[in-house]
């Protein structure tokens, strides 16, 4: 007889989990809309699209090891960082294309994204470091690892940096903007971003405080951000 895998989840994780997925579900469907406003200037729908696209795909992963899913399956948890560092300039260069739709971003931000990608890469090659991250999800303490832990930081430091960043440029163009779809458009944008800063927070740095339990809440706060970049785009389409 087959042996069947039986997943232990207490109440905390089976709600990590659904919650996480109907926030991926949610950011995949936006991340389609995007694409839809074939009048809008390109860059920032490709931005957008991709932006949401791969917020889906972080929240995905977070849920799933915060879910229970680390303390079965450990490797899977460093795929969290794969690709998510590119979320923060790619949410840049989206909120540039907005504010500013004469100024070309500078693509070498891109190059942002190389401390999350090298972060999971070492956790899917080292098995020290797949373990560290199972105690982390046991104990809720995140111990030092000499290459985990500072490529981790990196990544925290790009996502929580490059969303500031944006929202600076935003909260500036809005306040110059004259009354009107574009200003409409900027302001849907400083609460979308304003929305992200407290999520990126409670999913990036309280964990290194050990205070993972906000996680849950933070995901779903990620739908109406959703919705309100969404209407940034809609709004100048």
């Amino acid at each position: 007889m087959e042996s069947l895998l039986v997943l232990e989840l207490t109440p905390a994780d089976i709600f990590t989990l659904v919650s996480s997925m109907i926030t991926a579900v949610a950011l995949g469907i936006t991340a389609g809309l995007g694409f839809k406003f074939a009048r809008y200037r390109a860059p920032a729908q490709r931005a957008f699209s991709l932006t949401m696209g791969l917020g889906a795909y972080y929240v995905f992963c977070v849920g799933f090891s915060h879910g229970g899913g680390a303390r079965h399956f450990p490797v899977l948890y460093a795929s969290t960082q794969l690709l998510s560092g590119y979320i923060g300039p790619l949410l840049y260069f989206f909120c540039l294309s907005v504010t500013d739709p004469l100024k070309t971003p500078n693509r070498w931000w891109l190059l942002a994204g190389v401390p999350g990608t090298l972060y999971s890469l070492y956790m899917f090659t080292h098995p020290e470091a797949v373990e560290l991250l199972a105690a982390f999800d046991t104990d809720r303490q995140l111990r030092w690892h000499p290459v985990a832990v500072p490529l981790s930081l990196l990544h925290t430091i790009d996502l929580v940096g490059f969303t500031a960043w944006s929202f600076v440029l935003v909260v500036r163009q809005w306040l110059s903007a004259r009354p009107g779809t574009h200003r409409q458009a900027v302001g849907w944008l400083v609460a979308a971003l304003t929305s992200v800063l407290v999520t990126l927070v409670a999913v990036n740095v309280l964990p290194f405080f050990g205070l993972i339990e906000l996680i849950p809440f933070s995901s779903l706060l990620l739908i109406p951000v959703a919705a309100m970049a969404y209407r940034a785009l809609w709004a100048e389409s």
